[in-house]
């Protein structure tokens, strides 16, 4: 059994939430995955920090908004509940909860914004942004779900894959990063691919694969 606290915006989600996982195998070493991504640091650029790693992604890479904005949490921060924590589109979005739609949103001169849509908040959490959602309370599915970027890592840990494996689109697409820098952006497309286990068994896995395109 392996358990510990992951970070989200270290496997390539646009958001700094954590999340507690646990992972236990019967047969074999149970361990997590290998973050592929910086860690981020309020006022660190990106591209600093250990460069065997990705640097971390923006809510601008994902989202498709003509112009740079501001975003104030709808929570407060320090354990002071007035105090609203403030980010910009050049960094990675706060943890995006069921109630990410109370977040104002501002260009930088002030002027307030559309709030995040549905389809904009599943892209903070790496889902695409056609995601077909269905039900009552999608903003609470959104909120609680495991974006599929960490899913696919922590499924591939729990088959004793320390990475997805390299025949993935995603892998591909982190291979590009690395040759190219961040000047490409991560898109989501649904597909599916089979894990090979350490004991040799084939799993098929249906998460969200991986494709890179230019900006």
């Amino acid at each position: 059994m392996a358990c510990g606290v992951l970070r989200l915006e270290e496997f390539g989600v646009p958001q700094t939430r954590r999340r507690a996982t646990l992972i236990a195998r019967r047969h074999g070493t149970a361990t997590l995955p290998v973050a592929t991504h910086r860690p981020y640091r309020k006022g660190v650029s990106r591209v600093e920090g250990d460069h065997q790693r990705l640097p971390w992604l923006t809510m601008s890479d994902v989202l498709d908004r003509p112009e740079p904005f501001e975003v104030i949490s709808n929570y407060g921060v320090g354990g002071n509940a007035k105090n609203r924590g403030r980010r910009t589109s050049a960094e990675p979005a706060f943890t995006a909860t069921g109630k990410i739609n109370r977040c104002k949103i501002l260009t930088k001169d002030y002027v307030a914004l559309p709030r995040f849509t549905l389809a904009e908040a599943g892209r903070l959490q790496s889902f695409p942004a056609d995601y077909p959602w269905a039900g009552n309370n999608i903003a609470q599915q959104i909120g609680n779900a495991m974006p599929p970027l960490l899913a696919v890592h922590v499924l591939a840990a729990a088959l004793g894959r320390l990475q997805p494996p390299e025949d993935t689109a995603i892998a591909s697409a982190l291979r590009l990063q690395r040759r190219s820098g961040s000047d490409h952006r991560l898109t989501s497309a649904s597909g599916t691919h089979r894990v090979t286990d350490s004991r040799g068994s084939s799993h098929l896995m249906t998460p969200w694969t991986q494709r890179c395109e230019a900006p």
